[in-house]
């Protein structure tokens, strides 16, 4: 067998474990899954599941990588014919639609596993890490609009980011904790929309 086909397989091997792990994670929740429930999950035998991940921790870290990758590459890239704003516009409406199906993502799990933060500071560091991931994704984003000549923001990129995150996170803690018929779900994510056009002083450029 060739290299690259051993690497193939091996990043299929890894990939169905992933899956099988993700299912666990959502039907037991975090905390409660034992590396055993996923080498049965995964009918795969113990040893083959360590040659991959040593921890039921690594594996869900190994999880929310990917979705975060998918994530920025679904709602940090301004598609053809669309200006930045209308790439924002499109974020917020997917970040709008999912609060109304929490359970089926990984929210309430990345609940559970970052609330643990300040019993088990371990977790500190990597949850400090995707943070800043996540802000520069986001801070790159807004500048590729200022380049446009789309954004003239009234504040610096990096406080508007910040501010952002703190804002959605706790809209979805809110509504994790209350439901979305109690939290006012499209008035907020309305506001969110408000705020970034006055901050972001917009200039509407038709799409080409």
């Amino acid at each position: 067998m060739s290299p690259r086909v051993t690497e193939e397989h091996k990043n299929q091997r890894r990939q169905e474990i992933l899956q099988a792990a993700t299912e666990v994670f959502k039907r037991k929740g975090f905390e409660s899954t034992t590396m055993k429930d996923i080498v049965e999950a995964c009918g795969m035998s113990r040893g083959g599941v360590y040659m991959y991940f040593s921890s039921t921790d690594e594996m869900f870290r190994a999880i929310l990588d990917q979705n975060d990758d998918t994530s920025a590459s679904e709602h940090y890239q301004i598609r053809e014919g669309e200006t930045a704003w209308e790439a924002l516009l499109r974020g917020l409406d997917d970040f709008e639609k999912d609060l109304y199906h929490l359970d089926d993502t990984l929210v309430p799990l990345k609940v559970e596993y970052f609330t643990a933060i300040y019993r088990e500071q371990g977790r500190q560091p990597y949850q400090l890490g995707r943070y800043q991931k996540m802000a520069a994704a986001y801070q790159s984003f807004l500048a590729t609009g200022v380049e446009r000549g789309e954004f003239h923001p009234q504040k610096p990129l990096e406080s508007i980011c910040l501010s952002v995150i703190s804002f959605m996170d706790g809209i979805v803690l809110t509504t994790l904790q209350l439901g979305p018929e109690h939290t006012d779900v499209n008035g907020q994510v309305d506001h969110l929309r408000f705020y970034l056009e006055q901050v972001l002083r917009v200039n509407k450029v038709p799409s080409k």
